[in-house]
């Protein structure tokens, strides 16, 4: 079973026709008439009660429009989210940065990053290049120390 063919029925349950849901899909009455007879044999039960110009769903079809209504919309939605995934950036960042007045820029750049990059995570190793786990030397010659 295919998404086309729970569009189908989707459409001859809320038309309540089957010659208006085929002009609205651009197919015609006969193809949709033959596609749910197929999907009413596969499922072993009748979804449509036919008239003469109306049809009405059974209570299978009943409950087979709610679960199609469900599996159409997860498609959709799938769909969306995957449309939007495609153009995020994601990973992890390695950082090694040695302990100086410079290493205090980091962590803005880190917030503007991840405000565009939301995906990316980040993993940051710091040392002093001299003694490990001693405060960062302050210079004079940088504005952020001054």
């Amino acid at each position: 079973m295919d998404l086309r063919l729970l569009e189908y029925f989707l459409a001859v349950a809320k038309a309540g026709n089957i010659t208006k849901a085929a002009e609205q899909l651009h197919v015609t009455q006969p193809t949709i008439s033959r596609q749910l007879m197929d999907l009413e044999e596969t499922l072993g039960v009748p979804l449509l009660t036919r008239g003469k110009r109306q049809v009405t769903l059974t209570d299978a079809g009943f409950l087979f429009q709610q679960r199609a209504q469900e599996i159409v919309g997860l498609m959709e939605k799938t769909e969306r989210d995957l449309a939007e995934q495609k153009d995020l950036v994601g990973g992890t960042v390695v950082i090694g940065c040695v302990e100086s007045c410079a290493s205090r820029l980091l962590a803005d750049a880190i917030q503007n990053f991840s405000g565009k990059y939301p995906q990316v995570r980040y993993e940051l190793y710091s040392a002093n290049g001299d003694d490990p786990g001693t405060e960062p030397k302050q210079c004079s010659e940088c504005p952020l120390c001054r």
